[in-house]
């Protein structure tokens, strides 16, 4: 079951993350890979911040870093793409 969340989480955090910086590009597939990876290094993140004290998968604490995660996953990602043009 929590792994049904986790990819909620990662959905949701890569949509957000692509509204607030404004990126249209990609689909469905690619907003919820962003979103995962994202999730995962925000997770990683508020572990190394915050310990334990980061809470759950519902968490206000997990939103906002698995939000702030794929926001830096799309910048890396903008930043790589366009190097490449």
């Amino acid at each position: 079951m929590e792994f049904v969340l986790l990819i909620l989480v990662g959905l949701v955090a890569g949509g957000l993350a692509k509204a607030i910086m404004g990126n249209n590009s990609g689909g469905c597939i690619s907003t919820l890979i962003l979103g995962l990876i994202g999730s995962f290094v925000g997770g990683s993140l508020g572990l190394l911040f915050l310990g334990p004290k980061a809470g759950g998968l519902l968490s206000p604490w997990t939103w906002l870093f698995a939000i702030g995660g794929s926001m830096l996953v799309l910048l890396i990602a903008q930043v790589v793409s366009g190097r490449r043009r």
